[in-house]
């Protein structure tokens, strides 16, 4: 750890909002005041310093009397507004006190949506920056913003944490259901005729795994998978001081008929076989719960353990700030090979797409997790992975006035789902099914906005185009989560469909203890490569 904050020119530095406001009781001035002494040591070690600093809000609601975090967007405004002074006062005092200067940069999403705006933002804060480290300064700002780690599917979900999410795609009922979706007349499912029969092979392995038995196996081994996660994810939220960012009371999917929710008795009797909770509502018992629903749904089923995140992207940062805070090391760049020698493992990388081949890191040991491009870089190795990948989409909307969403709402008939986030209304797609890397096509999703408005009042679009990412999923719906069959040192963790995120801590917690040795925390057999041919 000292190795790289020695070796390092510029260090950033990330405070949440529990260690600013000293657990809700205005800020902590005598916190504060250490960090501002110990930035002091590090400008005087020739360091360069950002800080980025939650706390805004917090402190309003402290200067306003507010005991409960508002949930409407112009409390939230009010909130920041009023508690941004005390917040920059305090860090401008304190870090004066140690002969520092410093300049704040405020940031938000739509800064960094639209080209022009980010241009402008991110020459206004080099400038800062540049002027701040000639003059022994420090460069404040009140944003969570990352790079490139946890900026594929995970950071355009719906921002669920969830126990319940075990029903696999290879159900019993998808054969029955086919035809329909072929013919497009589905919202939830787009494709590619060429594309679906270049990968017919794969396919077809899907199709064949649509079985009773598989589909009751699969969600026993999901359901331990994510009740070990969601214990994980709070642990962790609550260590990296990021509870704000926690949204309970579960999520709900919502049907427009009542034939619709009839046709989903088979996956409620699967929910019971496996233990998860939920709740069904009626039409006026909806409109209780959440009233900023438009009164167009007959049934809901509101899974009650389930949580979710209001910003996805800021969860996988704080992640990232605590693996480095742990000694861990992020190297960018795209992978070019990846190499086993005497000494472990090598990887090799290019800066950028055209750029000159390095050598890059090296370990005793790979893990594998490189999402939809997991079997390409695999094959390098002799690995022939039944991996697909399924493409979707995010846009985000203002709110309108009046009641807002509570939770993340499935559409289960539209095929589609709505999510309240920091960035605004978050409208998520289902399932396209095209080529990797083929052009963006927003048919889908903008049928999705269409139908999220009659559910749900919204204003204007916020970005100028969606979001893309894509779902590495198996031909069985299951991740990979273990050893390499064939080589010493290599660990597959991918595969984990459209709950990567709600997975991701249980998975690693799996792979650190099957790397150290020692038992792993739940029965990792149903994840194991060797279920396949590879």
């Amino acid at each position: 750890m000292q190795s790289v904050i020695a070796q390092a020119k510029r260090i950033v530095v990330k405070v949440g909002s529990s260690l600013v406001t000293n657990d809700g009781k205005g800020l902590d001035h005598e916190a504060i005041a250490r960090w501002a002494a110990q930035i002091a040591k590090l400008r005087m070690a020739g360091k360069e310093v950002v800080l980025v600093s939650s706390g805004a809000i917090a402190e309003g609601m402290q200067r306003l009397g507010w005991v409960r975090r508002p949930k409407e967007i112009h409390e939230l405004q009010a909130a920041a507004a009023v508690g941004q002074m005390g917040l920059a006062q305090m860090y401008e005092t304190k870090l004066r006190e140690n002969r520092i200067g410093s300049a704040q940069v405020l940031l938000t999403h739509a800064d960094l949506a639209d080209r022009e705006r980010y241009l402008a933002t991110a020459a206004a804060a080099a400038e800062a920056l540049a002027h701040l480290a000639h003059h022994g300064g420090v460069s404040l700002g009140n944003a969570n913003l990352g790079g490139a780690p946890g900026r594929e599917t995970s950071y355009g979900n719906a921002g669920v944490l969830s126990e319940s999410s075990v029903a696999v795609l290879n159900s019993p009922g998808l054969l029955k259901a086919l035809p329909r979706l072929l013919l497009g007349r589905s919202n939830g499912l787009r494709y590619s005729p060429l594309f679906v029969m270049k990968r017919l092979g794969w396919m077809l392995r899907f199709l064949a795994h649509c079985t009773p038995r598989h589909w009751r196996a699969a969600a026993r081994a999901l359901r331990e998978l994510q009740v070990l996660s969601l214990a994980q994810h709070k642990d962790w939220i609550a260590e990296a001081g990021v509870q704000d960012l926690l949204r309970h009371g579960g999520w709900m999917k919502v049907f427009r008929s009542e034939s619709s929710f009839a046709a989903y008795a088979s996956e409620m009797a699967l929910y019971d076989e496996v233990g998860v909770r939920y709740t069904v509502f009626d039409r006026d018992q909806i409109r209780q719960i959440e009233p900023g629903l438009k009164p167009i749904y007959a049934k809901a089923v509101l899974f009650d353990d389930t949580c979710g995140v209001s910003d996805p992207a800021t969860l996988t940062d704080a992640y990232l700030a605590m693996f480095r805070a742990a000694g861990g090391t992020v190297v960018e760049g795209r992978v070019t090979g990846l190499r086993q020698h005497a000494g472990g493992w090598q990887v090799t990388l290019a800066e950028t797409g055209d750029g000159p081949e390095d050598a890059g890191p090296e370990g005793d040991g790979v893990v594998l997790a490189a999402g939809a491009w997991t079997a390409e870089i695999a094959g390098w190795l002799g690995y022939d992975l039944p991996l697909g990948w399924e493409r979707g989409y995010h846009l985000h909307l203002a709110p309108a006035d009046g009641p807002q969403l509570n939770r993340a709402v499935n559409d289960v008939d539209g095929g589609f789902a709505i999510a309240p986030m920091q960035q605004g209304v978050r409208i998520t797609s289902g399932v396209e099914l095209t080529n990797r890397d083929a052009p963006p096509d927003h048919t889908q999703i903008r049928k999705s906005v269409a139908m999220a408005r009659e559910a749900h009042a919204m204003k204007a679009e916020i970005e100028t185009e969606p979001w893309m990412g894509r779902r590495p999923t198996m031909v069985d719906s299951l991740p990979v989560i273990g050893p390499a069959p064939r080589h010493r040192g290599l660990w597959f963790n991918f595969g984990h469909q459209h709950v990567g995120l709600s997975m991701a801590p249980g998975s690693a917690l799996a792979i650190t203890a099957m790397v150290a040795g020692t038992p792993p925390p739940l029965d990792t057999t149903p994840f194991r490569a060797e279920r396949f041919s590879v």
